[in-house]
């Protein structure tokens, strides 16, 4: 399931959340007596406490997925970011490499240049 998506649920369920508070204040600042007598206020508490337990485990749930994700993405920014800096290792190695490389050959092209027509000294007796 892709981020966005999560990112939506968790906000449809934040809102459902939100509108079943402002019911119960509602319901709180009108305390109709007509409803207490016959016990609904005890049903709509009761249906109220339900869906808000629903709606929280489902937010929970939904939390735990948007976690593992955000975990598989820091994960894989990791990786990436250690493949990058392998690769600018290996350059700069290979660089250096090849520098080496030209330099000694500078020195042995200079070295054989100047010693043209050099004899090597014979060994002594």
């Amino acid at each position: 399931m892709g981020y966005a998506k999560i990112i939506s649920q968790e906000s449809r369920v934040r809102e459902q959340l939100r509108k079943l508070d402002d019911q119960a204040k509602d319901a709180e600042r009108s305390q109709d007596h007509n409803l207490q007598a016959i016990g609904a206020d005890v049903i709509w508490k009761s249906w109220l406490e339900r869906t808000k337990r629903t709606l929280n485990m489902e937010l929970a749930q939904i939390m735990v997925q948007k976690e593992a994700l955000r975990a598989g993405v820091k994960r894989e920014y990791g990786k990436l970011l250690v493949g990058r800096e392998m690769l600018e290792d290996q350059v700069l190695e290979q660089s250096t490499s090849r520098k080496k490389q030209m330099l000694t050959d500078a020195i042995e092209s200079h070295v054989n240049q100047a010693c043209w027509g050099c004899r090597p000294k014979e060994p002594r007796n």
